[in-house]
């Protein structure tokens, strides 16, 4: 591609490539204590009836639901782990071997996933200009992000989606 990549450009959209997802990656790792912080309150304000939520946020925290990539992902992680050591370790105990690898990495495919999902659903709902929800996510998530992080001034920069 001739276009120069800026990480903050592609960082957030639905089609971003793999540089735009390492650069959240990398935030979320960073900001997790932000990330926990943010879904504390917005599973407060779900568990309160979410009037505090526009419908666009309410709409995020339905298809943040239904989304099934952690299961599907960690299932196939986790099933081809469990192949690949059965299938490279032939002896009596290969069953073993595969649920020593296969849970394993089930688990953790699953964790990183779900994190994801998270992170990137608190940033949508955040992302929504004329909430007064979005902006106490917002300064929750200022309080507790690390310092220098990029990603309130990604925010703002985003139109609403």
């Amino acid at each position: 591609s001739s276009r120069q990549f800026d990480p903050r450009r592609v960082a957030m959209t639905e089609d971003s490539d793999a540089r735009g997802i390492i650069w959240r990656l990398t935030n979320m790792v960073r900001d997790m204590n932000a990330l926990h912080a943010v879904n504390g309150l917005i599973n407060e304000e779900i568990h309160s009836g979410g009037d505090k939520m526009t419908e666009r946020q309410k709409e995020l925290v339905t298809r943040h639901r239904a989304d099934q990539t952690p299961v599907v992902a960690a299932t196939v992680t986790g099933t081809f782990a469990a192949i690949a050591s059965r299938l490279s370790v032939r002896t009596s105990q290969g069953r073993m071997v595969s649920i020593v690898f296969g849970v394993p990495t089930y688990v953790f495919f699953y964790s990183v996933c779900t994190h994801f999902s998270q992170y990137d659903n608190a940033l949508h709902m955040m992302a929504q200009h004329d909430s007064r929800f979005a902006q106490t996510l917002k300064d929750a998530y200022k309080r507790a992000a690390a310092p220098g992080s990029p990603v309130l001034e990604e925010i703002e920069s985003w139109e609403d989606i």
